[in-house]
């Protein structure tokens, strides 16, 4: 039998019409429900899922992709791990523009960065000793999260010094003026 397309121009038998569906098929069963292949898919969970490649595009395409890179200097790379590489720069590059690709990073740092992550992260700065800097500037940090330290803009003075020496004796004497009028 034999399927007449005659606004297409073709014809199909039903052999290649089955071949073509289960082509299709199968691209989409490798796609996720993200929209991405499953070597997306793996390239994403490594690039951006906390662990040991977390922002090493190179790395998260050579794992995902399974591509021959053996984890040593690049120098010592023979020539065809250094095109395969140069090949997972690129492409690595090229997957970080890919909206589908920014959308499903964006949903495992939102699933990283939580809370608690956090606040756990702020304690072991603050607990540390051998950065005092940054240990500082956690602890305010920490301060200003607990509402301990509030910072206050002065609003009324427009930048110039709110105690004045000057003003101050006038200022009291009609502070004290005013409280005698109200009694």
């Amino acid at each position: 039998m034999v399927y007449n397309s005659k606004t297409a121009g073709i014809e199909l038998t039903q052999v290649q019409i089955l071949a073509v569906v289960m082509k299709t098929s199968k691209k989409s069963a490798a796609k996720t429900q993200k929209g991405l292949n499953q070597k997306q898919e793996k390239f994403c969970q490594l690039y951006f899922g906390g662990g040991e490649n977390f922002g090493n595009g190179v790395w998260s395409y050579i794992i995902a992709y399974e591509l021959n890179v053996p984890l040593i200097s690049y120098s010592s790379l023979d020539e065809e791990q250094k095109r395969s590489y140069e090949v997972a720069k690129a492409n690595a590059s090229e997957l970080l523009t890919n909206t589908n690709i920014i959308t499903r990073g964006d949903c495992l740092l939102d699933e990283l960065i939580k809370n608690e992550i956090v606040d756990r992260e702020l304690v072991r700065v603050i607990m540390q000793n051998e950065e005092l800097s940054a240990k500082v500037s956690a602890i305010k940090e920490y301060n200003k999260l607990k509402q301990r330290i509030v910072d206050k803009t002065d609003i009324t003075s427009g930048g110039k010094p709110i105690f004045d020496p000057e003003l101050s004796a006038k200022s009291k004497q009609a502070i004290e003026d005013y409280l005698k009028s109200l009694k």
